[in-house]
C-alpha cells in the first residue's frame, strides 16, 4: 500500500495500511482504539520513545510543536511524533513478543522492560548502537540535513534483531 500513499494522504491510505498492519500483528479483531492491555502497552512504549526523542530534539534547539507531517495544533509534540516513526516498530515487536506475559494491565516488570527499549541495539548507518545513542545521531543528522539542505545527510535508524549481550563502545 506504500505506493498508494500520496502527499497529504487525502485518501487516508496510511490509516488503512496501519489497520491492516495491526490486524496482521495482533489479530483480525484488534482495534487501535480499544481500551485493552495491548493498546496500553503500545501507548506506554510509544510514550517512552517519544519522550527520549523529544528530549533530544529540545537539546538540539528544536521546537517540538512544529512538525513536518504531524501538524495538529493540539499536539505539543508534533516533531517528536514525526521523528520517532522509524522507532515505533521496536514497541510493536516487543508487544507482539510479550503477548503471553501481558494480562489485564501492565505490570511493573512490563513497564520496566518497555523503558529498557531505549537500551536495545539498533543500526545507524553502518554501525550498531543503542537506541538512546541512535536518537542523538538521528537528530544530529537531521540538523546537518537541514543546514546543508541535503536530505542525503539524514541517517534513519534501522531495526535489527535484538542482541541481549550487545556491548556498545559508547557505554563507557
Amino acid at each position: 500500500m506504500i505506493d498508494e500513499v500520496l502527499p497529504g494522504d487525502k485518501k487516508n491510505r496510511e490509516a488503512a495500511a496501519a489497520k491492516k498492519y495491526f490486524a496482521a500483528l495482533f489479530g483480525c479483531t484488534f482495534k487501535r482504539t480499544d481500551e485493552d492491555v495491548t493498546n496500553a502497552t503500545l501507548n506506554y512504549g510509544y510514550s517512552i520513545i517519544r519522550s527520549a526523542v523529544c528530549k533530544t530534539l529540545v537539546a538540539y534547539g528544536y521546537n517540538c510543536v512544529l512538525g513536518i507531517h504531524h501538524i495538529n495544533e493540539q499536539n505539543a509534540y508534533n516533531l517528536a511524533d514525526d521523528i520517532m516513526e522509524p522507532l515505533r516498530p521496536l514497541v510493536d515487536l516487543w508487544t507482539d513478543n510479550s503477548c503471553d506475559d501481558l494480562w489485564e494491565e501492565l505490570t511493573k516488570t512490563n513497564r520496566r522492560d518497555l523503558i529498557d527499549l531505549i537500551n536495545v541495539p539498533i543500526k545507524m548507518g553502518k554501525k550498531k548502537t543503542r537506541v538512546r545513542y541512535a536518537i542523538d545521531k538521528y537528530v544530529s543528522s537531521l540538523t546537518t540535513a537541514i543546514e546543508k539542505q541535503d536530505p542525503e545527510q539524514l541517517i534513519i535508524p534501522e531495526l535489527i534483531q535484538i542482541e541481549h549481550d550487545f556491548e556498545d563502545d559508547e557505554d563507557g
